[in-house]
């Protein structure tokens, strides 16, 4: 973030990468997850959070945190492998004195809404992370199919199963 006051920050390692995961959550977010947590009603707009963390509020951040990571984690061979319990959440300057790889990445948006208040949490994982698990999971034990053949086999797998769930796929 430009101005980190009031964001949550966390870099989570793993086997493979000390930065294999960056979790962030905006002001919003945790001011919304505080008041649900602590028995605020979800019908009445949060008031905003426009200074530093709490220690209850990094707590809060760093639990929020844990459950995404572990849920990102998986299990079996392709598992992350994160390194467990994650540090406390950052916030403020100490995000500001951070510094991070660059590169390619995936993010994803996770919008924490009630009907009167929302905020964004994102999930930032570097590609080299997500090529370096992607392994050899059984994905293609039926043959020997690569490249262009492959992506034939995925796509006909993908509307096998689309006739029986009824979802409609876009490519």
């Amino acid at each position: 973030p430009a101005t980190p006051q009031g964001y949550a920050l966390s870099v989570v390692a793993c086997a493979s990468s000390p930065d294999a995961m960056l979790l962030v959550m905006e002001p919003p977010a945790i001011a919304l997850v505080v008041s649900l947590m602590f028995g605020g009603d979800p019908d009445l707009p949060v008031a905003p959070i426009d200074r530093v963390l709490s220690p209850t509020e990094i707590d809060v951040a760093t639990s929020a945190f844990d459950v995404v990571a572990n849920a990102f984690n998986g299990s079996g061979p392709r598992a992350f492998e994160v390194k467990f319990p994650l540090s406390e959440a950052m916030t403020g300057p100490e995000i500001s004195r951070q510094v991070l790889r660059d590169g390619p990445a995936v993010r994803m948006d996770f919008t924490l809404s009630t009907k009167a208040s929302r905020g964004l949490m994102s999930v930032f994982m570097p590609q080299r992370v997500l090529l370096k698990h992607r392994g050899e999971g059984g994905q293609n034990e039926i043959g020997p199919e690569l490249f262009r053949e492959i992506g034939v086999l995925r796509t006909s797998e993908l509307l096998a199963t689309h006739r029986l769930d009824g979802a409609e796929q876009w490519f």
